[in-house]
């Protein structure tokens, strides 16, 4: 009995821990961060290194994915594979309700 309740009061502890943890990386940003890198990761994976050097995927805003294109040729490439792309995106990032790819003319950096 004894041992139970030091258990329990263990798990009761640990839970508080993990929830003042998710609580400061929230407030900090880290989770943005995260899925920001995540998402770089991804886009990278379904374009290529090569052509990532040209794009780069800002942020998704309901359910579109924001892509800034080096140029317009880049965008006119892009804009041919689309339907390939959002596919291979979606799996990707299966959690993310990504419906739409929308390319824009912008500085990558």
């Amino acid at each position: 009995m004894k041992r139970r309740n030091e258990r329990s009061q263990r798990e009761a502890g640990l839970q508080k821990a993990n929830g003042i943890m998710s609580t400061l990386l929230a407030r900090k940003g880290y989770g943005h961060v995260q899925a920001a890198k995540e998402l770089t990761n991804a886009w990278v994976a379904v374009v290529g290194e090569e052509m990532a050097k040209y794009t780069r995927a800002n942020k998704i805003n309901g359910g579109k994915l924001e892509v800034t294109v080096a140029n317009s040729s880049v965008m006119q490439e892009l804009a041919f594979q689309q339907n390939t792309l959002l596919k291979q995106i979606q799996k990707q990032l299966p959690d993310q309700p990504i419906r739409e790819l929308r390319f824009r003319v912008g500085c990558i950096s």
